[in-house]
Order: structure tokens, then C-alpha cells, then sequence
């Protein structure tokens, strides 16, 4: 046991000198004290810092898994939380990007970081603390790569970018934040609105003469959509050749900067997927990975919407979720052949979730295709971890926040907290503590959709989830219907129970 357990937590190259000292009083008839003294340094060893890796897909439903749903393969996921521990209810700061992105990178709560919403009056401050300040500063190396949604990297961030130049500018907001390596991008939503390159990714398409036709994807994507249905009904492939996708640009940038890392130094990699997100414009391989003839299970209460349309819809938003665990399987790789796989901790999740339709009838409320939204779709995601101490197969049903990444990263890697952060680490439900039973809070207050929830168990083993809506909240929201709590306010409360 002894052996196995330091085999987890210390390199190889440590673990034999250590090995070695442990068999010192037996060879050498040496005292106990001595035998301490001498084995300091590899005692030491055992605490050392292991590398951290975050994996995030952008709108990843909590649902849209090989273990919630038949015909869809996510096989890394599958190999990460049978490694290590899956969370069922896992719940987002906010189900929306750029507020929840700025939870992680600071360990504050929804209304506590100032990103509301998206778009350049909503980055995050470059002031405020983040958690890989505090993990450079305590040696380790940290990295970032593609849409990250936390500053606009300098392109579209006025005069003074614009004078320093686009990739200086980024470059800046990198290290402000706190990164000593990256490569930054925006997400496919930008592309319909850009006549020219706006960020590495597109600086590479226009380079290579295919920034046109990256264009012309989403251009036909949005022109064959409603306004209910913008950037959902995409039902032409994309002209790119699959490596120039935009996900596969960010597979090729995280391997790279694994590769370079420094190998004396623990690494924070987060590598930040643009897919499953909309536009949902695919490839022809990416959808042919989908089509087996099987139709996707329908939308809740989605009478409204045509079946042909959510069998586009769905079958378009799987083939981005598969695509996105395909590739990161180069990532494994690239982290394998770094010599740390045993030294690793990799978490896989999302920033938020996706409607997908659900509940497409009661949409003049809350949005049916998108984020916008306090039901579970929307506000729900995957997430499972595997490192050293990591109990295989473990699956915890309470619900827990993702803002706690934050607070984990920082245990993990030995770094100091900043002050006042609201995240707290989940190192010790990870290494086989239960949970604490803490509520999991998700909230997004905007002037069209303000609201609030908090899941819990309760001393009755239930789960339950608590809403609270400016002036409507929906109904059968949760796939059943909830209980409407009394308020003197313009505020309405729902009780739901999960379990």
C-alpha cells in the first residue's frame, strides 16, 4: 500500500531514491532518528506539486453524455470519471459565458466579479485577483488556450489596443490575468460579423486563404435560421477542411503548449473548447460520426417545434459534443508523453449548459434554444475529475458548484487563495470526503431574464432546487412541475424536488 500510494504523489525519478531510504534501517542497522533525518528530502518529494489540467467545453449540457444518453460516445469523459469521480449535478455560477468563465478564473460568485452578461462592457476587470496570478506567483506554470471569454484579447477592445496592435494588446490582457504561456481566441459567434482576421485563429484561416469561407459558414448557418431559431438550424457543412476547424485549432494550440512547458515546473493548463456552442455548423466528418440512422430522443414540452427541426438541431449539437472529447484525446497524449501522468489532475466540464428545445412551448418566458434560463439544462454540466488519491468510479449525486474548480486548483498546486473568494476546494471530497452539503447557486440578472436557483440535499436525503424569477418564473420547468412558494414581492419562488 505504501508503495502504490507514493507511486501516486511523487516522480519516478524520486520514487526509487525514496524506495531506497525507506530500506536504509534494515541494510544499515541505522537508528530511527537518523533514518528520519536522512529521508527529509524524499519526504518532502511526496508533497510535490502536481500538474492541474481543466478541460471545458463551451454549452455542454449536463445530460449530452454516454451516460445519459444512448448513441452518444464521449469516451474520454467515460475513461476520466471511471479514473476518478463523476458529479451528477454539477451547477455553473451563471448560464452564461463570460459570468461564469470570470467565476473560475476568480473564485467570486455571479454578483460579486461585475461580469453581468457578455460583450466588451462585461470583461473582467484586469484588477481583479484570478487564481492563475496566485498559481504563477506560487510557481507554477500556467497556461491558457482558446475562447476563454475573459477580456477581448485587444482586438475589439478600443484606442489603446488599437495602437499597441492586436496581438501585443492580447498578449498583455494574458499576462495580466495571469498566464505565462497562451494562444487565445474568440468562439464561432464572432465569425458572421468579421470582414477581416481578428485573433490568431482567423490570422491562420486568412493566412492560408480560408477565412472566407469560415465567413460563409455561419453567414449560411444564420441565413437559414428564424430569429427564434438564430444560429441553431444549420443544415449546410462547413467548407473548412477538418484540421482548420476552429476546436481542432485548439487542440493543435494546447498540445503545443504542453510540449513547451517547462518540465521542472508544475504546469495549470485550461484549455477552453469553442463547440458544442452555435452557430452549429459542422463538418461533413464530424457529422458523419452521428448519423447512424437512430433519431434523437424530442425536446420536453416542445410541441411548437417541428421534429425535422430538432432532429437538425440535436444531431448537429452531438456531433460538436463528440468532436470535442475526440480531440481531447490528443490532449491526454500530449500529457502523457510530458513523463507527470501520475503527477496529473484533469477535470472535464463546461461553462454552462444548452436547452436544446426543452420546453420550446413555455418559451416566451425563458429561452428554449440556448442558455438564458434557470431550468436544468441550461444551468447543469458534466464534470468528473481523475488524479493521484482520485477514488476510480466514485459518482457523487449532491449537487456542488463549479466556481469550487477554483479553490481546488489552488489546494492542489499549493497556492495561496485571494482574499475573500467565495470558492471552496473539493480536494477532500475529491480524495473520498463526503460532501459538505452546501448549496450549489447559479444566477443571471439581466433586464430580460432575472433569476436565481440553489440545489441542495436536505436532511430527508432530497434534493431539491429553489427558484426565484423576476415577475414570472416558468412552469414545469424541471420536467415536473414545481410548487409555488408564497412572496409579498415582485419575486415568484418555485420549489422543485430532484430526486
Amino acid at each position: 500500500q505504501g508503495r502504490a500510494a507514493l507511486q501516486w504523489h511523487v516522480p519516478s525519478q524520486w520514487r526509487r531514491a525514496a524506495l531506497q531510504c525507506m530500506m536504509l534501517p534494515a541494510m544499515l542497522k541505522i537508528h530511527q532518528p537518523l533514518f528520519i533525518v536522512g529521508c527529509i528530502p524524499f519526504l518532502v518529494a511526496c508533497a510535490a506539486t502536481p500538474d492541474v489540467v481543466w478541460l471545458l467545453a463551451d454549452q455542454w449540457r449536463h445530460d449530452w453524455t454516454s451516460f445519459g444518453l444512448e448513441g452518444l460516445e464521449t469516451p474520454v469523459f467515460r475513461y476520466i470519471a471511471e479514473q476518478g469521480t463523476r458529479f451528477t449535478r454539477a451547477v455553473v455560477p451563471s448560464p452564461l459565458s463570460n459570468p461564469s468563465r470570470a467565476s473560475l478564473a476568480t473564485g467570486l460568485k455571479y454578483s460579486r466579479h461585475g461580469v453581468v452578461d457578455t460583450g466588451k462592457r462585461h470583461e473582467l476587470h484586469v484588477d481583479l485577483p484570478t487564481i492563475y496570478q496566485q498559481l504563477r506567483d506560487a510557481g507554477v506554470w500556467t497556461l491558457d488556450v482558446g475562447q476563454d471569454d475573459l477580456t477581448m484579447l485587444g482586438a475589439m477592445s478600443g484606442r489603446p489596443c488599437e495602437l499597441e496592435g492586436k496581438a501585443k494588446c492580447g498578449s498583455r490582457h494574458a499576462r495580466q490575468l495571469g498566464f505565462e504561456d497562451h494562444a487565445r481566441c474568440y468562439g464561432k459567434d464572432f465569425a458572421p460579423h468579421a470582414k477581416h482576421a481578428y485573433d490568431p485563429y482567423t490570422e491562420d484561416l486568412e493566412a492560408k486563404g480560408l477565412l472566407p469561407l469560415y465567413r460563409r459558414d455561419f453567414d449560411s448557418c444564420v441565413q437559414s435560421s428564424t430569429i427564434r431559431t438564430h444560429g441553431y438550424l444549420c443544415p449546410n457543412a462547413s467548407q473548412l477542411p477538418q484540421r482548420e476547424f476552429l476546436d481542432d485549432w485548439i487542440a493543435r494550440q494546447a498540445t503545443a503548449l504542453i510540449r513547451r512547458a517547462p518540465r521542472d515546473k508544475p504546469m495549470f493548463l485550461q484549455v477552453n473548447y469553442a463547440g458544442p456552442h452555435p452557430p452549429f455548423v459542422v463538418t461533413p466528418e464530424m457529422r458523419s460520426m452521428v448519423d447512424r440512422g437512430v433519431p434523437w430522443p424530442l425536446a420536453h414540452n416542445s410541441s411548437g417545434l417541428d421534429n425535422a427541426s430538432q432532429q437538425l438541431i440535436r444531431a448537429n449539437y452531438a456531433a460538436g459534443v463528440q468532436h470535442v472529447d475526440t480531440l481531447n484525446r490528443q490532449v491526454l497524449a500530449a500529457l502523457w508523453q510530458r513523463g507527470r501522468w501520475n503527477e496529473t489532475y484533469i477535470c472535464i466540464s463546461s461553462d454552462h449548459g444548452e436547452m436544446l428545445g426543452d420546453f420550446w412551448d413555455n418559451s416566451p418566458y425563458f429561452e428554449s434554444l440556448g442558455k438564458h434560463s434557470p431550468w436544468q439544462a441550461a444551468v447543469s454540466v458534466p464534470l468528473a475529475c481523475m488524479g493521484p488519491g482520485v477514488p476510480a468510479g466514485r459518482v457523487v449525486e449532491d449537487p456542488v458548484g463549479t466556481i469550487d474548480l477554483a479553490a481546488t486548483a489552488l489546494e492542489l498546486q499549493n497556492a495561496s487563495a485571494p482574499a475573500g473568494i467565495d470558492s471552496v476546494s473539493l480536494v477532500g471530497m475529491l480524495h473520498g470526503g463526503e460532501p459538505d452539503g452546501r448549496p450549489a447557486v447559479s444566477t443571471l440578472m439581466m433586464p430580460a431574464h432575472s433569476f436565481s436557483t440553489a440545489q441542495q440535499r436536505l436532511a430527508d436525503g432530497h434534493v431539491y432546487k429553489f427558484v426565484c424569477c423576476m415577475g414570472v418564473c416558468p412552469f414545469g420547468g424541471d420536467v415536473r412541475d414545481g410548487a409555488v412558494l408564497p412572496s409579498k414581492h415582485k419575486w415568484v419562488r418555485l420549489l422543485f424536488d430532484l430526486t
